[in-house]
């Protein structure tokens, strides 16, 4: 999702028009929604300082705002929080550990998101059991989705997996 995006699901999520928003940022009547509609359709950039005062204004973290840094912890669990709105991936337990997975009531099945998962999955279940080698693994996820099963052409499959 786009910095812009986030913005409107969170505006509407907090039931503010964005005359409301706007104006609650100090924005004159006049400029106030158009100023938030520039920022989520994306065609202006908040400052950092105009996200801070968003998300102030919203009561939210500027990181649900922004599209996250996923080099920080924060910045990946704001990921995770995204995948979660956007694909259905869900938190859960296993064995005492937090673990993802769909939720098996959503349509996923039809997403190309799900198949790819299951397809990375695979290869993750080969490189465990030894079928390839950590730097095949590597090449693969680098390489997505050239090396995939799930394209037609199957060539670029078999050559990747004689490359060891």
């Amino acid at each position: 999702m786009s910095l812009g995006s986030n913005l409107k699901s969170i505006r509407l999520f907090r039931k503010k028009t964005l005359k409301e928003l706007g104006q609650g940022l100090g924005f004159s009547l006049s400029s106030a929604d158009v100023r938030i509609s520039q920022y989520e359709s994306d065609k202006k950039k908040p400052r950092n300082d105009m996200i801070e005062s968003l998300a102030h204004g919203l009561e939210v973290s500027p990181n649900a705002i922004d599209i996250p840094d996923i080099e920080s912890y924060i910045g990946a669990i704001y990921t995770l929080f995204q995948l979660e709105r956007t694909y259905g991936l869900k938190i859960d337990e296993m064995d005492g550990q937090p673990i993802l997975r769909f939720d098996k009531l959503l349509p996923h099945e039809q997403s190309a998101l799900f198949k790819y998962m299951e397809n990375w999955l695979e290869v993750a279940k080969d490189f465990r059991e030894g079928k390839i080698t950590e730097r095949q693994y590597e090449e693969w996820k680098y390489n997505f989705p050239k090396y995939s099963t799930l394209n037609a052409n199957k060539q670029p499959h078999e050559d990747w997996l004689k490359n060891k």
